[in-house]
């Protein structure tokens, strides 16, 4: 990984990390962070003034997020009215503020919904919850995004019943996770799979894939193919709520992709800094959700450490590749899940090797059942409802069964100070291993960051 060959990579990490730095909102990393100006002076290289610009552009964008700590800390314990909009996974947002707030009793809404509640704030590890004391509708329309939320979630409903299976198509599809058993997800997050039930790159990447899969059989030439499966995950980034973690999958696509049809060539390294300035850009709240960081932890450690592994034999690369892929994004995530989540899945990278195939099959039989309904051809819908809801079923329950075992996953918390600490262990491994191999190359190890 150079400066000259990834620095759009570069250049989105020090604009995110300038974000995180201004929340911390230490005299000391500000003093830090002025005095590196001199520094980058005496190195007397323009590259390491453009990446300066973009560490304090970043730390200066930032200032949105503290303002938005400070009103967490001011609206603590005091009694509020106004007019929330429910979003997924019983999240509201107060009208003109980019926060959330949890609601209790107010279970039920659809997706878009305004309505007017009265409660006392309490906050609780950085999130917001109000304890309604009266809640009521508000006439109000929702945009188009936001009906065909509601209209897939009721067409889930019809094809496949009240019950887990709904559930669990419900927050892989929609990303509603707030109706999914408290068992379930307990049961996710021990087996190490709790990726799967938050809306990500792997999901898009899986619809990616079923869709090139069904317009294969139509004569579509690849740029109309192309256009097609970007517009299917663009209403697809918006119909869930435009999340931090699917937003970056498909910006990531869109530059992974698009260059190839362009006939350009374009680092993954690169695609992956772009779509972290892009998304740090216009949502610097997103730097401290875990949902964002892991995404982007978890694919940086798959692009660098997965293409060092070589493996000739077919057998071998589609068994030892996905179980890699699955170590190599938990050793970067590590600090992060375990700080937000408190424990550690020991069996994550076997666990991943079962259930992604699993889920990947689950999410294709659902899809095309809402298609086979949109298109009202329901004994096809029943068919394809019908084998979704026996996956969900094995799904579900073998995933209680691997998280009910002793040995699954440890509880640990980690000291915050530990964290940084773990993380610059791991750069200086990358760094001795870029030096090494340029050793090797003779090459300049000064062209290495």
């Amino acid at each position: 990984m150079r400066l000259y060959k990834e620095p759009l990579f570069f250049a989105g990490f020090l604009f995110a990390l300038g974000i995180s730095l201004r929340i911390l909102d230490s005299l000391y990393i500000t003093l830090t962070l002025f005095l590196l100006i001199p520094f980058v002076v005496f190195l007397k290289r323009c590259e390491f003034f453009i990446l300066l610009g973009f560490l304090i552009v970043g730390y200066l964008r930032g200032a949105k997020n503290l303002k938005l700590n400070l009103f967490r800390t001011e609206i603590n314990g005091k009694y509020i009215q106004g007019i929330f909009r429910i979003k997924n996974s019983n999240k509201f947002y107060l009208d003109k503020l980019p926060i959330p707030f949890i609601i209790r009793g107010a279970q039920g809404g659809e997706y878009g919904e305004r309505v007017r509640i009265k409660g006392r704030v309490r906050v609780w590890s950085r999130m917001l919850f109000i304890k309604a004391s009266n809640i009521s509708p508000v006439n109000s329309s929702k945009n188009f995004f936001e009906k065909l939320h509601n209209k897939i979630n009721r067409k889930l409903l019809e094809e496949l019943g009240m019950n887990d299976t709904y559930f669990l198509a419900r927050s892989l599809i929609l990303g509603d996770r707030d109706m999914l058993p408290e068992r379930i997800k307990n049961s996710f997050r021990n087996s190490g799979i709790a990726h799967l039930l938050a809306i990500s790159g792997l999901h898009a990447g899986m619809i990616f894939i079923i869709i090139s899969i069904i317009l294969s059989f139509f004569p579509i030439n690849s740029v109309w193919k192309y256009i097609l499966i970007i517009s299917t995950l663009f209403f697809y980034t918006y119909i869930v709520g435009f999340q931090a973690p699917i937003a970056r999958a498909f910006i990531f696509t869109i530059g992974i992709t698009l260059p190839y049809y362009l006939m350009r060539r374009i680092s993954p390294f690169n695609a992956l800094g772009i779509a972290l300035l892009i998304s740090s850009l216009f949502k610097p709240e997103w730097v401290t959700s875990p949902g964002f960081l892991l995404s982007y932890l978890a694919t940086l450690g798959i692009l660098y450490f997965l293409p060092k592994i070589k493996i000739k034999t077919i057998v071998a690369r589609y068994t030892l590749y996905p179980l890699l892929a699955s170590l190599f994004a938990q050793i970067l995530t590590i600090p992060i899940s375990s700080l937000f989540f408190g424990n550690i899945s020991l069996l994550s990278p076997f666990t991943n090797l079962v259930f992604l195939p699993l889920v990947f099959i689950f999410l294709s039989e659902t899809l095309l059942a809402l298609l086979f309904s949109f298109l009202k051809l329901y004994l096809l819908s029943s068919r394809f409802s019908a084998c979704a809801h026996i996956l969900g079923q094995i799904i579900a329950k073998l995933a209680g069964k691997i998280s009910s075992l002793s040995f699954a996953s440890i509880e640990f918390r980690p000291k915050t100070f530990l964290i940084p600490i773990y993380y610059l262990i791991i750069t200086l491994i990358i760094l001795f291993l870029e030096i090494r191999k340029d050793d090797g190359n003779g090459v300049d190890v000064r062209n290495i960051m």
